[in-house]
């Protein structure tokens, strides 16, 4: 994640400086580090600056905002807490179609409190799904305003939404708390310049559109998307803007100070915020140096910040004051959430997943030792050599007798180890009813229940915090990491995660969300870890591949095995492709962290 501060001494004296800026930066300093946001400054000369946060649907985040909110008085942040916990509800409407939504402080006012924030819900940005846009606009409404607030906006807002014909639709709808009379605003997208006049009047807009069009069309020509924003009461009201993704931000903005939108100095002082900020590692241990983190599947530091203008606010109508800019910043693991609009992936439950099948069953695909890891190989050695081998490659790090909590802990193969061969007492974790069954047959003291819903009943501080591809199996991975730390005085974790450039995606029948290397650096380091080691171990583990392969088909050679040991076939012919690109693509990581 970010933290602002760098970002906004970055920003260029000319847009923000003075009152302006230190109230941006009292305000950040009680904000928590964001992953994706912006700033809105003017470029009239004001020197207002106002901080925008974007939150999406990951579990992570919406954990982030919730603990943010906790023990935040007044009504406002009470409904907004009480609209986050029904966005974190994968039954309610809102976590269903809101795939983010972001926080505005408005910065005009002094004082050291912060305000109340305007929230802003993205909808669906598809024509085709106005009527669920709507519905979830009015629960959005219902949870934010009051009732009778609530109740007197329906009626614009549904006539703004039945003003979209064709390609037009309400992309945002904004809930503007800290401003008198709550009005909405509306993000309009689409409208093009010869249906502006039309769609004003089916909305319900009652100014006179003479030269509008004319504005607007001129906009159009130098932009490559264009919004109208209307305000919403009661009434429509007569205020309006666009706001513009021109093609050339340069030129754009020296036509705003052509038309007295925007000062000169303002306007050439704009290209600072795009040059390159500096960054560094999170930890000492994750090399700066490119082709280390390249070996590692991690992206170049340079790639882990971006900055740009993300738009300009334009007012419509004669003599209606000064232009915006918005400079957005995101993180580089944030920006691999793929598409917000699509529908949340349904989870799986682990616990029944490697349930539906007996030990007696994955022996023979596995090793009569059931680990189910990858092994660890410098030749030909058989299955069960690699694997053990992997457990062993950590003992370097695990003193004897240490207290153990092995965090899925499986059909026990690596906690029947650590017992004989280092003496550790481990206690064990896992979600399968099945697997507790079978590791408590084999003297293991072993829980069953998801680690994130329900933690490890005692208050006994462990050794290490052992987690060998287990992670991955977890949506909520900040959250278990954060209680691992409380739990434990080290952490060992191996994940099969993705390289940085392809992004997360859940696979094994929704059962595992993988996340990227810089995910897992960032989670282990902002639950409070400091890494002392990390590396990739994927190309030595590749063999496992083919000795899971060849067992699973000489055992089951009608290709009908168990649907999980059938994931786990599918997984090594997919791998076994072509597996350089595999491996560069899905690397395996072992972090060592204190």
């Amino acid at each position: 994640m970010i933290a602002t501060g760098p970002l906004i001494a970055a920003l260029p004296q000319a847009l923000a400086h003075g009152a302006p800026l230190k109230r941006v930066q009292a305000l950040a300093s009680r904000l928590p580090p964001m992953r994706r946001g912006g700033f809105e400054v003017r470029l009239g000369g004001s020197d207002q600056v106002d901080l925008q946060w974007c939150i999406r649907r990951e579990e992570s985040e919406l954990a982030e905002l919730r603990d943010w909110l906790t023990g935040r008085e007044g009504e406002a942040w009470l409904r907004l807490a009480s609209f986050v916990r029904d966005w974190s509800d994968p039954d309610t409407v809102l976590h269903q179609v809101v795939g983010e939504i972001w926080l505005e402080f408005d910065l005009d006012a002094t004082g050291d409190h912060i305000a109340d924030p305007a929230v802003f819900i993205r909808l669906p940005h598809d024509p085709d799904r106005r009527d669920e846009a709507l519905a979830t606009a009015f629960s959005a409404l219902d949870r934010l305003l009051p009732t009778a607030e609530a109740d007197a906006r329906r009626a614009p807002v549904e006539r703004s939404f039945r003003a979209c014909r064709g390609p037009e639709f309400i992309g945002y709808v904004g809930v503007m708390v800290s401003r008198p009379g709550v009005p909405l605003r509306l993000n309009a997208k689409r409208v093009e310049p010869d249906r502006l006049a039309a769609w004003l009047a089916d909305a319900g807009w009652e100014g006179d559109t003479d030269g509008l069009e004319t504005t607007y069309a001129a906009l159009r020509s130098t932009s490559e998307k264009l919004v109208l924003c209307c305000d919403v009461g009661e009434t429509f009201q007569p205020r309006l803007a666009v706001e513009c993704r021109p093609s050339s931000a340069e030129d754009f903005a020296s036509n705003l100070v052509a038309q007295g939108h925007a000062t000169a100095g303002t306007a050439s002082a704009l290209q600072q915020w795009t040059e390159q900020q500096s960054v560094s590692p999170p930890s000492s241990a994750v090399p700066a140096d490119p082709v280390a983190r390249a070996q590692l599947g991690m992206a170049p530091l340079s790639d882990r910040l971006g900055r740009a203008i993300s738009h300009f606010k334009v007012p419509l109508g004669p003599g209606a004051g000064e232009a915006k800019a918005y400079l957005w910043f995101e993180h580089a693991i944030a920006r691999q959430a793929g598409d917000v609009d699509a529908l949340p992936s349904c989870r799986v439950s682990v616990g029944s997943y490697y349930s539906n099948a007996s030990p007696v069953e994955w022996a023979p695909a596995i090793g009569s030792g059931l680990h189910y890891h990858f092994g660890l190989f410098t030749g030909d050695e058989p299955l069960e050599a690699g694997l053990e081998r992997t457990v062993r490659d950590v003992y370097p790090h695990v003193p004897r007798g240490a207290r153990m909590l092995d965090l899925g802990c499986g059909w026990g193969g690596p906690a029947a180890m650590f017992a004989a061969e280092r003496d550790c007492s481990v206690t064990g974790v896992t979600a399968s009813a099945v697997q507790a069954a079978h590791c408590r047959s084999r003297g293991l003291d072993v829980h069953q229940l998801d680690l994130e819903d329900d933690w490890i009943p005692g208050s006994e501080v462990y050794d290490i915090a052992f987690a060998l591809e287990s992670i991955e199996h977890m949506h909520d991975k900040a959250g278990v990491l954060r209680r691992a730390r409380q739990s434990a005085r080290r952490l060992i974790v191996t994940a099969n995660v993705s390289a940085d450039g392809l992004g997360r995606y859940d696979t094994y029948s929704g059962t595992m969300r993988l996340c990227t290397v810089s995910d897992l650096v960032e989670l282990v380091t902002e639950a409070g870890w400091t890494i002392r080691s990390i590396r990739n171990r994927r190309f030595q583990s590749l063999r496992t591949l083919t000795l899971w392969r060849d067992n699973i088909e000489a055992h089951w050679p009608a290709g009908d095995p168990p649907a999980a040991i059938r994931d786990l076939l599918d997984l090594c012919r997919h791998g076994l492709a072509d597996p350089l690109h595999w491996a560069r693509n899905n690397p395996l990581i072992d972090i060592v962290a204190d």
